[in-house]
């Protein structure tokens, strides 16, 4: 091990003794003489799968609303004197919710510290995934796609746009082709069978000036990247032209299902999700490869016969991996522009379908009713999709959008986790550590928001400012510009027609400058300290 892999483990050893040391602190939890909460973080950490089994089995335990007694010695004692419900033998996550609200939240806290380290690469095995692009969702004998979905989806969608009138656009993300930044504009050179060639070209002149080639297959590139410690995720890039035309029909349906649901569909905000979650009277669902399984076959029956032939020219029909050549029977994967909205569109009309009247979904976090939770469950496998029944919830535990709230009674707790994503291995990432240690103190995390100060020597300048009445310190800011990039002729006409005159500057907003770091006032969290 190397002297920055040295660093590394001192790091993560250091932060899980002081996470430790705050829970037992805050808690009054002394029991624990096996450090089994030290162990299995730091065995998380390192990726090691009974560690990670370890912490799946507690928060099985939160959803289910009964705690296992192997968890008993991490936490205070009271809790092993409360009384235990007489059909499991154990004791309920309620009782304990109810004496100390935040008690399991801070416990899973700690497990999960570095459950989101980033690591160096190393490939996964392909081959489910594979498996799953080849079968996708496979729609169950009396589900009836047409009839039961198309009536829904033609009267949300409406008319289709046609391809002449469609406004693409490029967004930020890596495209299977290789062009980023400007050099995306320059690089459109063919359309899709059945789409009309002004879709990329901004007249008639540019038009006859090169004349796009025809494709009659888009082939997508199955990449990897980082997702936990359990392993990658599999995304995929687009073909260029795919993407951009991808991009040209995701606002306009995007925009119509939202105003066909009256905001039950949520596609670029969170906080309305979240505060429907917030609201307790909702329970929510987890699907495990949700883009993957939503098939094709379930997007050509659903949608009404133009949109169906619009979305399906624009989509690729195989996936390259390392040589492998895959035929693509999930509509799109991970990575295509209209993967999500296609997919949240398909959920909201299953739903409306099974009679759900009240819901929200963005994406593959869905919210139903707690009366309507069996119902959600049935009509989503009826048409291939798979819910996650160990992360599907509708007691105690909630967890949606990357928010966990308990609700206990008529009171609801929300707690939103924080995750350690990197060692200080320079100087940005050092700094980014000691920012992340104000959101610890907030927690009560007072050791672990030491470690990460110590990181970055911070000013100790405080004021107080009249105009706000608050007390504010001096912290880091991190901040990217994006880079000028020139781009003339008709392909900077063809971007300025298609995007916002904001927008279609020069700049190029994926390609930014490095991190700068700078300082700013922002409230201090002194008083937030235990």
């Amino acid at each position: 091990m190397g002297s920055s892999g040295n660093r590394a483990h001192a790091f993560i050893h250091e932060c899980v003794e002081a996470a430790a040391s705050d829970f037992e602190r805050n808690y009054a939890a002394t029991q624990d003489h096996d450090n089994k909460l030290r162990r299995v973080c730091c065995g998380v950490a390192s990726g090691h799968s009974a560690s990670i089994t370890e912490v799946k089995g507690l928060q099985a335990c939160i959803v289910t609303g009964y705690i296992s007694d192997c968890w008993l010695p991490v936490l205070p004692g009271w809790v092993s004197s409360l009384k235990r419900d007489r059909l499991t033998g154990l004791i309920p996550v309620s009782d304990i919710v109810e004496i100390e609200p935040f008690l399991l939240a801070d416990l899973l806290q700690v497990c999960k510290l570095f459950w989101k380290l980033e690591k160096d690469l190393k490939k996964d095995d392909p081959s489910s995934f594979h498996r799953r692009l080849r079968e996708s969702g496979r729609i169950r004998a009396n589900a009836q796609v047409s009839i039961s979905l198309q009536p829904i989806l033609t009267r949300w969608l409406g008319e289709c746009p046609q391809s002449g009138e469609l406004q693409g656009k490029h967004g930020p993300g890596a495209v299977s082709t290789g062009e980023s930044g400007a050099d995306k504009w320059l690089g459109l050179a063919g359309v899709p069978c059945g789409i009309d060639p002004m879709a990329i070209r901004c007249n008639s002149r540019h038009l006859s000036d090169d004349y796009p080639l025809e494709y009659r297959y888009g082939l997508t590139k199955v990449i990897q990247v980082p997702k936990d410690v359990r392993g990658n995720r599999f995304i995929s890039c687009e073909p260029l032209e795919y993407q951009f035309l991808q991009q040209s029909i995701r606002p306009i349906l995007e925009a119509r299902i939202k105003a066909a649901t009256r905001g039950k569909a949520s596609f670029n905000d969170q906080d309305t999700h979240r505060d429907k979650l917030r609201s307790g009277r909702y329970a929510s669902i987890d699907l495990s490869d949700a883009s993957d399984y939503v098939s094709r076959r379930l997007v050509a029956n659903a949608f009404p016969s133009e949109w169906r032939d619009l979305l399906f020219r624009t989509r690729s029909t195989f996936a390259v991996d390392e040589g492998s050549v895959i035929p693509l029977r999930t509509f799109a994967p991970m990575g295509s522009a209209l993967c999500f909205s296609v997919m949240t569109t398909v959920i909201c009309a299953i739903l409306h379908d099974a009679g759900c009247k009240a819901y929200s979904v963005f994406g593959d976090d869905i919210l139903v009713l707690k009366r309507d939770f069996e119902r959600a469950l049935g009509a989503l496998e009826m048409f291939g999709l798979k819910p996650n029944l160990s992360k599907c919830c509708k007691g105690v535990y909630r967890e949606s959008c990357g928010l966990d709230i308990y609700v206990c009674q008529d009171n609801i707790y929300v707690r939103e986790p924080l995750w350690i994503r990197q060692c200080p291995d320079d100087y940005v990432s050092s700094a980014q550590l000691a920012m992340r240690s104000r959101a610890f103190l907030a927690l009560g995390f007072s050791n672990v928001a030491s470690v990460l100060s110590s990181l970055f020597k911070l000013p100790a300048d405080i004021r107080f400012n009249e105009e706000y009445q608050r007390l504010e310190e001096k912290t880091l800011v991190i901040q990217q510009r994006p880079r000028k990039q020139a781009l003339n002729g008709y392909e900077a006409l063809l971007r300025y027609f298609n995007e916002t005159p904001e927008a279609s500057c020069v700049l190029s907003r994926n390609q930014l400058s490095r991190p700068r770091i700078s300082h700013a006032w922002l409230p201090s969290l002194l008083l937030a300290s235990p």
